[in-house]
């Protein structure tokens, strides 16, 4: 027994002080967007590694599709990593980024209409509205949510520091100092009998094991601390920028949809001739790199030229296009590509209030925003719907937009107040109108929601929030308008078969009903986000009431 006991500590004591993983590095990579991103949500959180081993680990192979699965179980082959594949809205990512320990890999759409890229969500910034993403080579971006959402169909995979992990470092911080101190004891108890100190060699292993952890969780205390500042990965060093060429354009301000052209060049005043393998953008939809020369010999001059299309972009829009030697292994020119794109839109483009109650308030955030036009203001507003009321709230512009040549002209918050409102599907508009220098500009913000017909439900939607294995039960209240409801005449469905739903009259209140509704997690499934809606309809067909409902499934 004395001896597995010791194995075991020995093994423990050895865990963590394994081979450090190398740093990130260049190569010919540049279409593994999905390893890179694993490598950036890695060095974000503190954990060293390189993009050749990460590619690896994913399975990664040129010009074929590598689903997020590859990415999820290279990930959870480093120590200490916890992710989960989950389908996710833009207010739950916002959430999710508010924890300095969690990165959000994000699975978008970049050169085609389907799923061809993935990047890194590190943060949130500018009251929520803009996140923070890494796109290796590109290095960091800041979006808008609403720009996101066009790219994003909410497939995600959530990647964090798993918290055993940190608590074995507070194991070990608590009790090697007892463990000393119990060292301490002996030994002066030993020396006071007259005896040889000795300590047990399994109180040794354990003091080992301790020290060993400590210096992990020191480790990665400092790795954390300088996750939180959320730092972007530099970009590759050794061998690389030291020998390379900067070029730089700047197309000015510009309006959206132009198609821009340039012609940079490049002297080669070494005495070894320059020559091209290979080039490659950050923005493979917006930039391109129309001609770039074979070769430049010494004393000569190279001609690369470029083009960018600024349809989609708004503000500061930097851009960059690399160009690589022949093996490849340097990088020799790196040309830094801007414009400042003039434009005027509303963020979000749509609101939809989800599931209303007259007894429940909702709200919503509308931001008018602008580049390139500092006197744009808001002349009108015009809202159609009684049951909403329109306020105008101060708004400042952060530094982060700032720095992208973006100002927010208005913000406004809107109520949903229920005036007027009648059952069933809601549908309205707000007509905003921008003065621009000297035109106006129309916008036409739908809004959507849906009002339960006769009946107030209270709460109005159902979180089951994270569900592991055993059956967890919600209930909400709903009081009818018209009298002479026959429960037992309500057929109630969930858009998922692990929900079991009942209806039944309130034994307090003769004039209430309570919807209960059980969910049981399914077995076999990996972790995702469950969404749907609970309808509940009488004899004919008729849709009589609904609840949206959402739940996370998680296996661990």
């Amino acid at each position: 027994m004395k001896r597995i006991v010791s194995f075991l500590i020995l093994f423990l004591v050895a865990l963590p002080v394994l081979g450090k993983m190398p740093t990130l590095e260049d190569g010919q990579y540049k279409t593994a967007c999905g390893p890179i991103a694993c490598v950036v949500a890695l060095k974000t959180l503190g954990v060293e590694t390189s993009l050749d081993e990460m590619a690896k680990r994913c399975g990664w192979v040129q010009d074929e599709f590598l689903p997020l699965e590859n990415l999820q179980k290279a990930l959870h082959s480093y120590r200490g990593i916890d992710c989960q594949i989950v389908k996710l809205t833009p207010k739950q990512l916002v959430g999710l980024l508010k924890d300095n320990q969690t990165v959000v890999i994000l699975a978008t759409r970049k050169l085609t209409d389907e799923i061809d890229h993935a990047v890194c969500a590190v943060g949130v910034q500018d009251n929520d509205q803009v996140i923070h993403l890494i796109d290796y080579p590109e290095l960091h971006q800041r979006k808008l949510i609403g720009e996101i959402a066009d790219v994003w169909d909410g497939t995600a995979l959530v990647v964090r520091i798993s918290p055993f992990y940190r608590a074995l470092g507070d194991f070990a911080v608590c009790f090697a100092p007892m463990i000393l101190l119990i060292i301490v004891i002996l030994w002066f108890r030993s020396r006071k009998e007259g005896k040889t100190p000795k300590v047990p060699p399994t109180i040794c292993l354990l003091l080992i094991f301790a020290c060993s952890l400590v210096s992990c969780q020191k480790q990665e205390t400092v790795s954390t601390e300088e996750s939180q500042k959320r730092q972007p990965v530099s970009a590759p060093t050794k061998s690389t920028l030291a020998r390379s060429h900067f070029l730089k354009h700047h197309f000015g301000e510009v309006d959206a949809s132009e198609q821009l052209s340039c012609s940079l060049e490049l002297k080669n005043e070494t005495d070894k001739p320059m020559q091209f393998g290979y080039s490659s953008t950050s923005c493979g939809a917006c930039l391109s790199v129309k001609s770039m020369p074979k070769e430049i010999l010494p004393g000569e001059t190279g001609i690369f030229e470029l083009e960018f299309d600024t349809t989609g972009k708004r503000g500061a829009t930097p851009q960059q296009a690399m160009f690589w030697d022949a093996e490849p292994k340097t990088l020799l020119v790196l040309a830094d590509i801007g414009a400042t794109v003039k434009a005027v839109w509303i963020d979000p483009a749509m609101i939809s209030l989800g599931n209303l109650s007259t007894s429940e308030p909702q709200k919503a955030k509308l931001y008018v925003m602008a580049a390139g036009f500092p006197d744009a203001e808001v002349s009108s507003v015009q809202c159609e719907a009684p049951w909403l009321t329109l306020t105008s709230k101060p708004v400042e512009t952060s530094k982060e937009l700032k720095a992208q040549s973006i100002r927010a002209i208005d913000y406004y918050e809107i109520e949903w107040t229920g005036k007027e409102a009648q059952p069933g599907n809601l549908s309205s508009k707000i007509v905003f109108t921008v003065q621009k220098d000297d035109e106006e500009q129309v916008f036409e913000v739908p809004v959507s929601g849906y009002l339960s017909g006769d009946v107030e439900i209270v709460p109005s939607n159902i979180v089951f929030g994270r569900v592991t294995t055993n059956e967890v039960v919600r209930t909400c209240t709903l009081t009818f308008k018209k009298p002479n409801i026959d429960a037992t005449k309500i057929e109630c469905t969930a858009d998922h078969s692990c929900f079991q739903v009942s209806f039944e009259k309130s034994k307090e209140d003769s004039a209430r009903f309570v919807l209960t509704s059980r969910m049981t997690p399914p077995t076999g499934e990996e972790n995702q986000l469950l969404e749907g809606t609970i309808i509940g309809t009488d004899e004919s067909g008729e849709v009589v009431f609904s609840v949206p409902y959402v739940a996370f499934i998680s296996t661990e």
